[in-house]
């Protein structure tokens, strides 16, 4: 864990101490809060600027530059999509900062299309279980992908140093 390792500067280990605490008095509600309004509880907290990202336009590339900064020249190296990550509220939002990072990258991809049916996993399968019009199945949105009718796979991104 990059808390503990040993060849961080004092500088570094100071501002991950100091993180680390803040986020521990969060999560225990300790951190003073504050009113935003005559009818709002106290229950806002004040953010560190630090921690802050300006939001001047397109947030999710904000985000992303911030967190994957030179991402079409670096995708491809060992740790580099390892030691980052985006957390999002929902699946939605997670299939816009997907789109829009693999839009960064110059690679190639290849589409899969659904056989639009469903198959039998056992004999007792019901007749019933299998009706499913392919409107239905193809209206269908799975956390990876905005359609179930088709699957976007990109090309070459992967751990290398996982690969054998």
């Amino acid at each position: 864990m990059r808390l503990r390792s040993n060849d961080l500067s004092l500088q570094m280990a100071k501002e991950i101490k100091v993180f680390s605490d803040w986020v521990l008095r969060l999560g225990e509600g300790r951190l003073p809060t504050k009113k935003m309004n005559d009818f709002d509880e106290p229950n806002w907290i004040k953010i560190p600027d630090d921690l802050l990202l300006q939001n001047n336009g397109n947030s999710i590339q904000i985000i992303i530059d911030a967190i994957y900064p030179d991402i079409s020249n670096r995708y491809s190296e060992p740790n580099y999509l390892k030691d980052r990550c985006i957390l999002t509220p929902t699946n939605d939002c997670a299939d816009n900062v997907n789109k829009e990072f693999l839009s960064r990258i110059s690679t190639t991809s290849r589409i899969y299309a659904s056989a639009d049916t469903i198959s039998p996993m056992t004999e007792l399968t019901n007749e019933q279980d299998l009706d499913y019009s392919m409107e239905y199945l193809n209206q269908l949105k799975t956390p990876t992908c905005n359609s179930a009718q088709f699957l976007d796979l990109n090309i070459n991104i992967i751990d290398k140093t996982d690969a054998s």
